[in-house]
């Protein structure tokens, strides 16, 4: 009895053991297998440069407009729904997707929307920043890039916002009488006639354009610290760009880049003898051009009369967030981005669009949640540190001009004098450190 017993548990110990022997064999074999699982997602989940990307979902532009308040579209793109869709149905046939077929077998399987397209160049032109705007609309850094592009181009190419200055004589003396009732709204008097334009100059940062130019130190501006883009401009009575150039290295000084442009070399061939610029003393006197001269009377009202251009410069800025930091886009493509936004700026003037920025502290909410310190303008609204601040004392000129003599007669005989002026700014006035 005792060795039956023996022998019992001697065979089930070897059944007991070849039983652990098989859990043991399954339990690896299904490690294994969940290690070469592991392993194959994970070779489906990186590439030769490391991870891949997880793939972009579709954005709709649709369900965006849903979410939006006019005021919050307004906030994004300057411009609100109506102006959106009818500048998107002018440039339209120009963004659109060249190849559709391409398009499709990309990570998001579809075109990128020529409506998104325009959200994405506005968005940045109202100082977004790519690394923000590509989460929002999900496409790439790159697609932003042609996006921006894209729309820039169809801008200064579409018809309807072309900018060039008149020729037509009867456009010239529309734009003349603008002026002239202008001056009459604010003073009274028909006694102002003949400016078909207000003309200046202003300085635009930019980074360092580097190996694009063979000198980067004849962009840089000493007085502006940093390097910077001119631009000669001229508007009209309602403030809207009737002409700008720039062709010219920022630390040229207005009166030789404006000879130089391609509108300075034949404006004497435009211009009848009536008409003329009214220009700054960093300008020449000549039969076209009207600068100011030592009549502080006169010296007044010509200011006033000028004054549109640099409020033009300083509605171009406040509205359009990208120029409160330096130009970082390449160099040769940056003339293209500041003549688009000046289109742009055109655009709203015609269709009554304001500006409407969140301030507080000193910063402006260029866009949602993305504040910036906000250039310094006076009370006129001109942007102080784009325009030209250096020295350009009155010089006597040698020539009479005939138009600036009929002006000093005709505001004499209206009786307009200049404002009276308390004591301290007068002192500042005659020691010249005040206009």
């Amino acid at each position: 009895m005792p060795v039956e017993s023996s022998d019992s548990e001697s065979d089930f110990d070897d059944i007991e053991s070849s039983d652990d022997d098989d859990e043991e064999y399954v339990v690896a074999i299904v490690k294994r297998r969940r290690l070469a699982h592991a392993a194959a997602l994970q070779r489906q989940k990186s590439g030769p440069r490391g991870k891949k990307r997880k793939p972009l979902s579709y954005f709709s532009w649709t369900d965006h407009l849903h979410r939006l308040s006019p005021r919050e579209f307004k906030a994004r793109y300057r411009l609100d729904l109506e102006s959106f869709n009818h500048l998107h149905n002018l440039i339209k046939s120009r963004i659109e997707t060249g190849n559709k077929a391409q398009a499709s077998r990309t990570r998001v399987g579809g075109e990128v929307q020529s409506e998104v397209r325009l959200a994405i160049a506005l968005r940045y032109l109202a100082g977004g920043q790519f690394e923000d705007i590509r989460l929002v609309y999900h496409v790439s850094k790159n697609e932003c890039y042609k996006c921006l592009w894209a729309v820039i181009d169809a801008i200064n190419d579409v018809p309807e916002l072309d900018i060039s200055f008149p020729e037509d004589p009867a456009i010239l003396r529309e734009i003349e009488l603008e002026f002239a009732m202008a001056h009459n709204r604010r003073y009274g008097s028909m006694s102002w006639r003949g400016q078909v334009g207000a003309i200046d100059g202003v300085d635009i940062p930019q980074r360092n354009p580097g190996k694009a130019v063979p000198n980067p130190t004849r962009y840089h501006v000493q007085r502006k610290g940093g390097h910077q883009i001119l631009c000669i401009a001229i508007c009209d009575a309602h403030r809207r760009f009737t002409h700008y150039s720039m062709d010219h290295e920022p630390n040229s000084h207005d009166s030789l880049a404006w000879a130089g442009s391609k509108l300075g070399a034949k404006i004497k061939g435009i211009l009848p003898s009536p008409l003329f610029l009214n220009g700054d003393n960093a300008f020449v006197q000549d039969a076209t051009m009207v600068v100011p001269m030592n009549d502080s009377d006169y010296d007044f009202y010509h200011s006033s009369n000028r004054m549109p251009i640099e409020c033009a410069f300083g509605i171009l800025v406040r509205r359009w967030g990208v120029f409160w930091r330096p130009l970082e886009v390449k160099f040769r493509r940056r003339t293209a981005l500041i003549g688009a936004a000046m289109r742009l700026h055109n655009y709203c003037i015609d269709r009554r669009i304001g500006i409407e920025l969140r301030q507080m502290c000193g910063c402006s909410e260029i866009q949602p949640r993305v504040w910036m310190p906000t250039p310094k303008f006076d009370q006129e609204g001109r942007p102080l540190d784009f325009l030209d601040t250096a020295d350009h004392t009155p010089q006597p000129q040698p020539q009479r001009n005939a138009s600036r003599t009929k002006l000093q007669n005709s505001l004499r005989a209206a009786g307009l004098k200049r404002p009276g002026e308390s004591v301290r700014a007068a002192t500042l006035r005659k020691r010249g450190l005040a206009p």
